[in-house]
């Protein structure tokens, strides 16, 4: 409930670049600085999608970056832009990253950022350290950390689950990984390698492998690797104890980020001792050898009565708080909470809440959320597909119930989930967006004082008479019982 919000695009809105408004929204994707990537659809080629680029501090600064159909830079004349992959990456530099299929049904990756064009930086038929690779088979753009070292997973010999991992400055790549290359567990090779999860400023990049060798697996031969090219380490492993939970081991992983204080925040799938199909995931959080539970299905988080039924970690700050998006409910419903670095979670929004998106305190911009969808891959200062940046803006795409003929259906939403709310109830005198008992109890304390007393509390004299008596009692009365107060109805 620490969330202040603020809308970037909506539907109806004018399409910078092309001839229509903006009809529908995909992916989003912050930065730490404050710019902000997006899909979007519009209304002059609804049968195509596009990337848009934004800075929401700047007026007039969002700008096309790419769109379907239109000619690709970088390729020969006559080469389009078939397919614009998701997901995507704005690095805290602003290079912004992305892959896409070209005609004739080729892969390529290419970069932008502000105020630049848009080039060309791997396609098919370039080759790493000798290895051609085929970059159609790219399921992921770059990760990219602040210095804008990236990391690739993408294929080799044009053979299907021929994975290898790139690393380096864009122009300089190196190998990191690859199937059937070595491991750091002794005695073995990658049978199959995947896209990298994180790296940090560092260079240190995080991703999961299937092992082979070394006498053969049945039930230990997923880990989760960590390090640089030359140099890595296992971090986790299946069938290792499963922290904080007697007789449960993990089985497999669905997710890491890391910050650069080595932080994790890793998504992981459990068996063993009391693991059914309602609390068989988990989240932990710390560093490699010192993880703790930070929550798993089947737990209960703030605004909700029963336990959530699934859980998505979606990223991690730089002060190791954790941003969870999670189900909850016979219907479907989502949320997002954030870890409160003390055990607990905060409620950022959730399905069926209102929120305010009128910048101005004392306007009202009141809209109901019918669907939230995350998934921004931001890079935060971990270098990874996650959702929240490193100054705390999460940015979500959210749907409302609204009416169909207006403006304003769906859109854009950024999250600043650092900064303090302000309460906008003059008598909500503790600041925790009620007014409560807890306001009465001051209000009680002040009451029949006047400016100079010592028990005198400016704050709860409401009318600014220079005295506490009936008149402010009456303002309070009013007051009493508002949930409000932060606009946000969180």
């Amino acid at each position: 409930d620490d969330g202040v919000f603020s809308i970037i695009a909506a539907e109806g809105d004018p399409a910078p670049g092309r001839a229509g408004d903006f009809v529908g929204f995909g992916l989003v994707n912050p930065n730490a600085n404050g710019q902000v990537v997006f899909t979007a659809v519009e209304s002059s080629d609804v049968t195509a999608k596009g990337y848009w680029l934004v800075d929401p501090t700047v007026p007039g600064s969002l700008e096309l970056v790419a769109y379907e159909e239109t000619p690709a830079p970088g390729l020969p004349l006559g080469t389009e832009f078939d397919t614009l992959n998701v997901p995507f990456h704005l690095g805290d530099s602003g290079l912004f990253a992305f892959n896409a299929i070209v005609s004739p049904g080729t892969g390529a990756c290419f970069t932008k950022s502000a105020g630049s064009a848009v080039s060309v930086f791997l396609k098919e038929g370039d080759s790493v350290g000798g290895t051609p690779i085929t970059p159609e088979r790219i399921a992921d753009p770059p990760t990219i950390n602040d210095s804008d070292t990236v990391a690739i997973f993408t294929e080799y010999d044009g053979s299907d689950r021929r994975g290898l991992l790139l690393h380096g400055q864009v122009g300089s790549l190196s190998l990191l990984a690859r199937e059937n290359g070595s491991t750091p567990v002794a005695g073995t090779t990658y049978e199959r390698v995947f896209n990298p999860s994180t790296i940090t400023n560092a260079g240190v990049v995080t991703f999961v492998a299937e092992l082979q060798g070394g006498g053969g697996f049945s039930d230990n031969d997923r880990v989760l690797v960590q390090g640089t090219p030359g140099s890595t380490s296992v971090v986790l492993r299946e069938g290792d104890a499963a922290p904080g939970l007697a007789g449960v081991e993990i089985v497999d992983f669905r997710g890491t980020f890391r910050n650069d204080a080595d932080q994790l925040a890793i998504h992981v799938v459990l068996r063993g001792a009391g693991v059914n199909a309602s609390n068989d995931e988990a989240i932990y959080t710390g560093t490699p050898g010192d993880l703790e539970l930070l929550v798993r299905t089947g737990d209960v988080l703030p605004d909700l009565t029963n336990g959530i039924s699934s859980l998505f970690a979606e990223g991690i700050s730089p002060n190791g708080r954790v941003l969870l998006r999670a189900g909850f409910g016979s219907t479907g419903g989502e949320g997002y909470w954030r870890s409160d670095n003390e055990g607990g979670f905060d409620l950022l929004l959730r399905d069926a809440r209102v929120i305010d998106l009128d910048p101005d305190p004392v306007g009202e911009d009141l809209r109901t959320i019918r669907e939230t969808f995350m998934r921004a891959d931001s890079p935060g200062n971990d270098g990874a597909f996650d959702s929240i940046s490193d100054d705390g803006r999460a940015v979500l795409r959210c749907k409302f119930n609204f009416p169909s003929s207006a403006n304003g259906t769906s859109g854009i939403v950024v999250v600043e989930t650092e900064r303090e709310p302000v309460s906008l109830c003059a008598a909500d005198f503790d600041g925790d967006g009620v007014v409560d008992l807890g306001d009465f109890g001051l209000f009680g304390a002040s009451f029949g004082t006047s400016a100079g007393d010592p028990l005198y509390n400016p704050d709860v004299d409401l009318n600014q008479d220079g005295e506490v008596d009936l008149g402010d009692f009456g303002a309070f009365g009013a007051e009493f019982g508002r949930t409000d107060c932060f606009g946000q109805g969180l």
